[in-house]
């Protein structure tokens, strides 16, 4: 193939990719080649310099206030950036950059990671290297039911098949809603085979990437659950003293579990159970989220943690306040 041809064709691939949001698979299928010939020529395309890829962030560590939040609450690993006078979604790009490094240099040591919900997943993924060697032993497992109406990006299907795409490996789903109407319906479907395997893996999970949701007046526009729950069911666990969600159950400002329905009605990793994961990697910001992010570091049930200067700061005042 001369080099003309060659490069268009890494040219139309490139935008199938990144603005058709094919995966590499489909293109195969489409232009009658093999996918791993769709990795090696999206790769070149980056290579040549037909495909750029910018990252308009700038950031600085703030060692101090790791130091204080590590040693506060037994942290493994924590990651505080300044970005000065930075927008909320500036913030929110470079916390995700940061966090796809992380992904992309952990992910090599692990058999089993978790798949989680949301913006934070979403744009974890969407600035995560391709990993080379693909590992097609890796087990990448659903942390919650994961059936939903909902054509984003940032549903549990697209997730995961980005995911396969930059990783390789076998998928696992829990092909059952991420809320049942009952806790005996939840009962009984944890004891159908397909989602008993699902959750067994879930239990030996060794590494997931996940935000930590606030209570916030504009919870609606910024959390997944929004697709779920009524606005009288969020009242009710503020009622209850509710500060925040992770993978879909909420908890109060001491990082416990609330006691409500909808906690008992939820289909997947277990509660008690998050805080045994090895590797919880939480990315937050904004002050307005220091007080899910602080219940959620009082409950175990983070270990890494990547924040801003903000979300810290707030984070050690509500913390000394109490």
């Amino acid at each position: 193939m001369n080099s003309n041809l060659k490069d268009n064709l890494m040219c139309e691939i490139a935008n199938m990719y990144y603005f058709k949001d094919m995966t590499q698979a489909e293109i195969a299928k489409r232009l009658f080649i093999s996918r791993s010939n769709v990795s090696r020529l999206l790769k070149a395309a980056r290579e040549r310099g037909l495909v750029e890829v910018k990252i308009h962030y700038s950031s600085e560590r703030c060692y101090y206030l790791e130091e204080l939040i590590s040693s506060r609450f037994g942290l493994r690993e924590v990651y505080i950036y300044d970005h000065g006078n930075a927008a909320q979604e500036q913030v929110f790009y470079s916390l995700c950059c940061h966090v796809a490094n992380y992904l992309h240099s952990s992910i090599r040591d692990c058999a089993i990671v978790g798949v989680s919900r949301g913006t934070v997943m979403d744009g974890v993924l969407n600035n995560m290297p391709f990993c080379e060697p693909r590992r097609e032993d890796l087990k990448l497992v659903q942390m919650h039911g994961c059936e939903s109406t909902s054509e984003s990006s940032r549903s549990s299907e697209n997730l995961m098949r980005k995911m396969l795409n930059l990783c390789g490996g076998t998928a696992y789903y829990l092909n059952a809603p991420l809320y049942l109407n009952s806790p005996e319906l939840r009962a009984q479907l944890e004891r159908e085979p397909t989602i008993q395997r699902t959750l067994e893996l879930i239990s030996e999970v060794e590494l997931v990437v996940t935000g930590i949701g606030a209570l916030t007046d504009d919870w609606r526009r910024t959390s997944f659950l929004a697709e779920y729950l009524e606005e009288s069911t969020i009242l009710e666990l503020i009622g209850l003293n509710s500060v925040g969600h992770i993978f879909g159950q909420f908890f109060d400002a001491n990082g416990r579990r609330i006691d409500h329905s909808i906690n008992d009605r939820f289909l997947g990793v277990r509660f008690e159970d998050i805080s045994a994961i090895p590797c919880v990697v939480a990315a937050v910001y904004g002050a307005e989220r220091a007080a899910s992010t602080l219940g959620a570091l009082r409950g175990g049930l983070v270990s890494v943690l990547f924040a801003d200067r903000a979300c810290a700061e707030r984070v050690l005042e509500l913390n000394k306040s109490v």
